[in-house]
């Protein structure tokens, strides 16, 4: 093995020791909440929200994968599909914009012969589209929640100006995405701010990045086959991480119906990925359980069930997650013609 195969190795496994400890730490901080809530739990209905977790990340893992392919990533579907599950269940664990997970990304696939600037690209167009069905629900659920449930005039007006700003983002970012020319000044200050702070010039990457992205952007364009698989994918992802949460409810007793529990599915997760905590400790399970109570449910039993749901969407796939790390890590020690079988 050469030398760059063994940095990559050490670097490997100092990121994955400490993703473990981080996992750890996370997971003991509501351990008695969680084995409380489990004893009370109904198993029919928890082995409902472990099938819709793994549908749910596997979903997505391929739509990763989908995406890596078709930026010319040279791994096989099912590496690029074990690193987006990693990496997915990594950024759901420890909420930090996406930066753990996506170096993780950059590490793994970088040591399988993809160019950085493939990295990023494929992390940004997953990223815009997975969120792209969210941000479509956020004014749907707000809308909804407005409408039944009474909600005070300063949090009804909090709420709308937060649905407009996501909303507003959502368009502006697509417009990055779809149109080359207004990338231009934003690649532009990144390359002078990466200057200034880094005295290096990034300005090849940057191009080779904003090629990549254009190239993406075009192939969704010219094949909407590829595009509605990877919607699909992706609707098939929230769905599943939206029926976890019923049943997390329905293994404690309660009964939610479909439209009260996407929209606390909805901002609940809003809120969470906003508060930029690891993993929305206390905001997600808060956020939550205060939007069920406003729309007549038990606060204490919403409480209970966000709690069993970042168990069950959380935690188990982290542990999961664990199991794959041996193999991707003996890919990253091969030379990138191999990576390709």
């Amino acid at each position: 093995m050469n030398q760059w195969n063994q940095t990559h190795r050490r670097i490997l496994l100092g990121v994955i020791i400490f993703i473990a400890l981080i996992g750890a730490v996370v997971a003991l901080s509501e351990r008695e909440q969680l084995t409380r809530v489990l004893n009370e739990a109904n198993p029919a209905s928890l082995f409902g929200a472990v099938l819709t977790t793994m549908v749910s990340f596997i979903a997505t893992s391929i739509a990763f994968s989908i995406i890596a392919r078709m930026l010319g990533v040279p791994m096989n579907h099912r590496d690029l599909s074990m690193i987006g599950f990693v990496s997915l269940v990594l950024n759901h664990v420890v909420s930090s914009g996406g930066l753990a997970g996506y170096s993780l990304r950059l590490i793994f696939m970088q040591a399988n012969g993809a160019k950085a600037e493939q990295v990023i690209a494929t992390s940004v167009l997953h990223f815009y589209l997975t969120s792209l069905v969210m941000l479509t629900m956020v004014p749907v659920c707000t809308t909804y929640l407005l409408l039944n449930a009474s909600v005070s005039r300063g949090i009804s007006i909090a709420l709308m100006v937060i649905t407009a700003l996501l909303v507003i983002g959502a368009v502006l970012a697509g417009v990055l995405l779809s149109a080359r020319s207004s990338r231009y000044p934003v690649l532009r200050l990144v390359r002078r701010i990466v200057h200034l702070v880094t005295r290096r010039d990034i300005g090849e990457r940057l191009q080779q990045f904003d090629e990549n992205l254009s190239y993406g952007a075009r192939v969704l364009r010219t094949r909407p086959a590829t595009f509605a698989t990877i919607i699909l994918l992706v609707t098939i992802d929230w769905a599943a991480s939206v029926a976890t949460l019923g049943f997390c409810f329905s293994a404690l007793g309660t009964s939610v119906g479909p439209g009260d529990l996407l929209t606390g599915f909805v901002i609940g997760t809003v809120a969470g990925a906003l508060s930029m905590i690891p993993g929305g400790m206390g905001v997600l399970e808060g956020s939550m359980a205060g939007i069920f109570a406003l729309l007549g449910y038990s606060f204490q039993r919403a409480v209970l069930s966000s709690i069993l749901f970042r168990g069950m969407f959380y935690f188990l796939p982290y542990f999961i997650s664990l199991a794959f790390y041996s193999r991707l890590i003996r890919r990253s020690g091969l030379t990138a013609n191999s990576a390709q079988d």
